[in-house]
């Protein structure tokens, strides 16, 4: 599912420095003037991500190797949050809040950690039980975030469309650079997971690492 996003994301966030940087204004009256725009095609792009993940699953399920749907399920609930953070960095940053956005994170992750510490080793929960746990967290993660932007920005309630077609249309040409980066990244995952037939434990250690 990070893999879905990271295509569909479209590389938004990549592009919001650039517009923010021509807006004739600060970069708090970009975001009011833009943010519910920005929102607007995140929701889509979220969208977009379920309903060409779950067109896969239907047309060709063994790209998903034996995974019972419900666990997809409860992963899939992580994917509002994988789109986010495509942009996120970006909004806080050129608000000038990264301590505010590094605090929300470390208190939710911490919490997280530890939370799923005590279930999984104490009280010894199924695996579905830890990935609704780890997905409900990457929510909560998200709409802490989105509150405080909202709350910081206060935007307009007007979408500027002709805003979303600019970004988009810068946004396609930065993503080739950020696709070919996933890529980059995963091809050793890949390669090994072709050679591990029986145990993928390694594969899984080594993305770990």
């Amino acid at each position: 599912f990070t893999f879905a996003a990271t295509f569909l994301s479209l590389s938004v966030g990549g592009v919001i420095p650039y517009f923010s940087n021509i807006f004739k204004g600060n970069p708090k009256a970009f975001l009011i003037v833009n943010f519910n725009s920005l929102v607007l095609m995140l929701i889509l792009l979220t969208l977009l991500c379920f309903l060409l993940t779950a067109a896969l699953f239907l047309i060709t399920p063994s790209w998903f190797g034996n995974i019972e749907i419900m666990y997809l399920i409860a992963a899939a609930m992580s994917l509002p949050f994988f789109v986010w953070i495509s942009t996120n960095d970006f909004l806080f940053a050129i608000l000038g809040e990264i301590k505010k956005q590094n605090l929300i994170g470390f208190y939710i992750k911490t919490i997280y950690l530890t939370g799923s510490f005590l279930l999984v080793f104490f009280f010894r929960i199924n695996l579905l039980g830890f990935i609704i746990l780890y997905s409900c967290f990457n929510l909560l993660q998200l709409g802490a975030e989105f509150f405080f932007l909202v709350k910081s920005v206060q935007p307009q309630k007007k979408i500027q469309y002709d805003f979303i077609k600019s970004v988009l249309k810068r946004a396609f040409f930065l993503h080739f650079v950020s696709v070919a980066s996933l890529l980059n990244a995963s091809f050793s995952l890949l390669v090994l997971n072709y050679y591990s037939t029986n145990d993928l434990k390694d594969v899984g250690n080594l993305n770990y690492a």
